[in-house]
């Protein structure tokens, strides 16, 4: 006797579709991080992580989503002792890849519309506030 079991969904999940493509800030990959969709109606938010060439790759329902990216150098905390722990403090002071702005899908302003399709591309091109004024 066989028993077949599905994990997860049942008859109302809805289809899923990939969606890849490069995030860049100023031209240059950005090279960690993680990209999010939440969608503009009901449904789960997705995340893909960033590789090192800027890469990123989430699966989604067909719909409409607002974007988030969060991208901050990884940094690893020094040693702590009494003799150190004010400039410890100082020294962990992680680097922004992209504009804090960036990191929330309500004041990003990036959109993507994920269609029913095989190939979705949405590469994300970010340009700093100071490239943008003239």
């Amino acid at each position: 006797m066989t028993i077949a079991t599905t994990i997860g969904c049942d008859y109302s999940c809805p289809e899923k579709y990939s969606v890849q493509g490069v995030v860049t800030y100023d031209g240059a990959a950005v090279p960690t991080g993680l990209v999010t969709f939440v969608p503009d109606r009901t449904g789960p938010r997705v995340s893909g992580a960033i590789g090192s060439d800027g890469r990123y790759q989430v699966t989604a329902p067909a719909g409409a989503y607002k974007v988030a990216v969060i991208a901050i150098e990884e940094t690893v905390a020094p040693s702590v002792t009494k003799e150190n722990w004010k400039d410890s403090f100082a020294s962990v002071n992680p680097r922004r890849y992209v504009p804090e702005i960036y990191g929330d899908a309500e004041t990003s302003r990036l959109t993507c519309t994920v269609e029913a399709a095989s190939d979705n591309t949405y590469d994300i091109n970010i340009a700093s506030r100071a490239r943008g004024r003239r």
